[in-house]
């Protein structure tokens, strides 16, 4: 919404940021995201993201 961000606004306005954060070696997924992946939806700080991909790697 800040001035300047007009294109960002028109490219990303109706699309919903979602990142999904899986540990996995090689190809064990065949390229897709597994049910346990960790999800941050919509709104997320860079420290939640930091924080849920150190969740991810310590996972066993």
């Amino acid at each position: 919404m800040t001035p300047g961000s007009e294109k960002w606004k028109a490219l990303y306005e109706f699309d919903t940021p979602v990142v999904h954060i899986d540990k996995t070696h090689g190809h064990d997924q065949a390229g897709g995201t597994s049910a346990k992946a960790r999800k941050l939806m919509h709104r997320f700080t860079d420290a939640e993201l930091e924080s849920a991909m150190d969740e991810v790697e310590q996972q066993k």
